[in-house]
């Protein structure tokens, strides 16, 4: 575990010696939000469960759920996924 901890610090500090956005060098999800009219999720791995209420995504390093109202999805690429509709609440969840 100390192993992987020290591997995330060096790429941390690799990314800011060499200017770097961070979730190029530790490899993240990107959520670009769209004031509450939706959002764009990159790296995602799974769509866990859609509803025009709800929408669970599983990614590399955990999950995200949207709620809200009038939700749309829709696949970007083999990694993103678009989400319109009226969010009212983004949770983080860790499968760990």
């Amino acid at each position: 575990m100390k192993k992987d901890a020290k591997s995330k610090k060096k790429r941390i500090q690799a990314a800011e010696f060499f200017e770097f956005p961070p979730d190029v060098v530790l490899h993240g999800v990107n959520l670009h939000i769209f004031e509450n009219a939706g959002c764009v999720i990159e790296s995602y791995t799974d769509i866990l469960s859609y509803t025009q209420e709800r929408i669970r995504v599983q990614t590399k390093i955990g999950g995200i759920c949207l709620e809200g109202e009038g939700f749309s999805l829709e696949v970007l690429t083999a990694d993103s996924i678009s989400v319109t509709g009226r969010i009212s609440k983004i949770i983080y969840e860790d499968f760990a």
